[in-house]
């Protein structure tokens, strides 16, 4: 091999490393990035539920509040539908499944990104005030029940077709951009709204699912077979060869949304121990913060050491529950975080 040869693959090494590197960093920001926002609106929704009365929060408490019960199922459950994904995979030509589950996402994309655009009221003021003035009312009714009521304005409409012009794009290009578009908006309104309800069940689900992320990593390739086949924006990406495609690269880096969304609930309850906690510091939500990115850093750093998809449970659970309870045992707030309930009001009780 000529002297050239050897430094143009040289070079070409050096690209796909540095390629790699960018698409981990990338990866690590757009996993923050809905934990963090989701978690703090979590707060401002906690706080708005508290100023109201006992029958308005009963409706307006998170109707995803797993309990103990919930959480040992959990990993079962999603192994059965992981393994059945599987199997279609295998049995069936995944473009069909990828043509139904496009339509889903596409659907339940539109509607979350619709739902994220609401909660940010300055993005109103980009509208002439006509946008907010006229409004809509839509009713439907059965034998004088309302069965569906809706009061909208222009801005609700821009938003829709905003989201559904990129919910099509993601459903005829399968383009990486849209697909993080939809990925972090469904995390992040997952990470609002769903309850672990207290730490020990936090404890048991990422327990739990850090055994069935190791089986199914480890033990079988069925998780990142899935993941390869099924065009779905259940995981976010990044292009590897970005230095030398830019954002029409085609080999992709990628994060789960499970890894994301799972760590992310745990660490949104910790924001909501925070704000109980009435000192007006966000201590053990930063420190969750920080327990995320360590084991993410962590998990990219042995994935690129022995070249092997890694699973991240293995090394986000871990960090993200030892971490804040060693926090908690140092601070003398062990006993309040064990006693913390997350919404404990009057759904919980009529259920």
């Amino acid at each position: 091999m000529s002297e050239t040869e050897e430094n143009a693959n040289k070079i070409t090494r050096q690209m796909t490393t540095s390629g790699m590197l960018i698409a981990q960093a990338m990866l690590l920001t757009m996993a923050v990035l809905p934990i963090y926002i989701g978690s703090l609106a979590s707060v401002k929704q906690k706080e708005k539920i508290e100023k109201m009365s006992k029958e308005e929060r009963s409706k307006h408490e998170p109707e995803e509040i797993l309990t103990s019960k919930d959480a040992m199922m959990f990993p079962i459950t999603a192994s059965c539908t992981l393994f059945g994904l599987y199997i279609v995979i295998k049995k069936v030509d995944p473009t069909y499944l990828n043509t139904l589950l496009g339509a889903y996402f596409m659907l339940a994309g539109v509607y979350t990104i619709t739902s994220l655009l609401l909660q940010i009221p300055s993005l109103k003021k980009l509208f002439p005030s006509v946008f907010s003035s006229d409004k809509f009312h839509l009713t439907f009714k059965q034998n004088e029940d309302t069965q569906f009521d809706w009061k909208f304005t222009y801005i609700e409409i821009a938003y829709v077709i905003m989201a559904t012009l990129i919910g099509l794009f993601y459903v005829l290009t399968k383009n990486w951009i849209a697909n993080n578009v939809i990925g972090i908006a469904l995390s992040m309104s997952a990470i609002q709204l769903m309850s672990l309800g207290t730490f020990q069940t936090g404890a048991i689900l990422l327990g739990g699912l850090f055994f069935y992320d190791i089986f199914w990593v480890f033990g079988t390739n069925v998780m990142v077979s899935v993941a390869k086949n099924l065009e779905a924006p259940i995981k976010v990406l990044f292009p590897t060869d970005f230095l030398e495609a830019g954002i029409f690269g085609t080999q992709h880096s990628m994060l789960g949304l499970g890894d994301i969304v799972i760590p992310g609930i745990l660490i949104a309850l910790l924001a909501r121990f925070d704000y109980s906690l009435g000192n007006g510091k966000m201590t053990y939500f930063n420190i969750g913060l920080f327990s995320y990115v360590l084991g993410l850093f962590i998990t990219m750093v042995v994935m690129n050491v022995f070249k092997h998809a890694q699973p991240a449970l293995l090394y986000l659970v871990p960090t993200c529950l030892i971490i804040p309870f060693l926090a908690a045992c140092i601070n003398g707030d062990r006993t309040k975080l064990l006693a913390y309930e997350d919404y404990s009001g009057e759904k919980k009780k009529s259920e």
